[in-house]
């Protein structure tokens, strides 16, 4: 991406469960993250398309890394990325550099 996409909304996250991120802008859109894949939910909360992890294997592995993170679970995260992390435990920010060929092929950073 040449530039970043920002979106503002909110996440609720479930450690042993997963996260509900709902955007509310650039656009409006609530999902549903899991181990097993990433839901939409309409506005009447109702589940209205999946991707399980049968047909997109990387999004049960972002899930799971959203999940490490999250909950902070830093050892998972030094297994697959150099990471640097900032601020306070309020405000904070964390910056993973894959170190793993695989990951690094698909992806220079997440912050």
């Amino acid at each position: 991406m040449k530039q970043p996409l920002v979106s503002t909304g909110s996440l609720v996250f479930f450690r042993e469960r997963g996260v509900i991120w709902q955007i509310d802008t650039p656009y409006k859109a609530t999902y549903v993250i899991t181990d097993t894949g990433v839901s939409e939910v309409n506005a009447n909360g109702q589940r209205t398309s999946s991707n399980n992890s049968n047909g997109v294997r990387g999004v049960a592995q972002v899930s799971r890394m959203m999940r490490v993170m999250l909950g902070g679970d830093l050892s998972a995260l030094y297994a697959q990325f150099d990471v640097h992390a900032e601020g306070t435990p309020a405000q904070w920010r964390i910056h993973l550099t894959p170190n793993q060929p695989q990951l690094a092929n698909r992806s220079r950073a997440l912050r």
